[in-house]
């Protein structure tokens, strides 16, 4: 009983503290990240909101979408395209897999798998390091990618 009040307090204050700069919490590029993972339920939040390719120019992903539950991370990518960028659905991960500061996706698609990494930087800031594999025997080469996001 006692842990479920300590929950919800942390979750009212976590809703409490969202401003225009983003949450407000942990200091430094990576937050207080012990053995166990960070201190504290609901360390996901960082990651959630919409987030803009810092490069307006850029030719990979143009912008992200995060929401989550209480188990589950969803990711909803826009890579560029023309005249309209191309959604790329959503892709879902653990709420553990935030623990870390970062979260893994797979993206499967019937040309390419691509993998990656999305970093928590600092608030407003993401790091996203992709891998594209060609699976449609295009003869085309894989390549890696990383890119800078800001929250919108």
């Amino acid at each position: 009983m006692q842990r479920a009040l300590i929950l919800i307090t942390l979750i009212v204050l976590m809703a409490a503290c969202e401003g225009p700069a983003g949450p407000v919490g942990p200091q430094g590029p990576a937050g207080p990240v012990g053995p166990q993972g960070p201190a504290g339920p609901g360390y996901e939040s960082i990651f959630i909101g919409t987030w803009i390719n810092e490069d307006e120019g850029t030719s990979d992903i143009t912008r992200i979408v995060i929401r989550a539950n209480s188990q589950t991370i969803f990711v909803h990518m826009w890579g560029a395209c023309h005249p309209t960028d191309c959604d790329w659905g959503e892709e879902t991960t653990d709420i553990a897999d935030a623990y870390d500061n970062r979260l893994s996706l797979k993206w499967n698609f019937s040309f390419a798998i691509n993998t990656q990494v999305i970093y928590y930087l600092d608030y407003g800031r993401l790091k996203l390091d992709g891998h594209c594999h060609f699976i449609d025997n295009s003869g085309r080469s894989d390549y890696d990618y990383t890119n800078y996001f800001a929250k919108d």
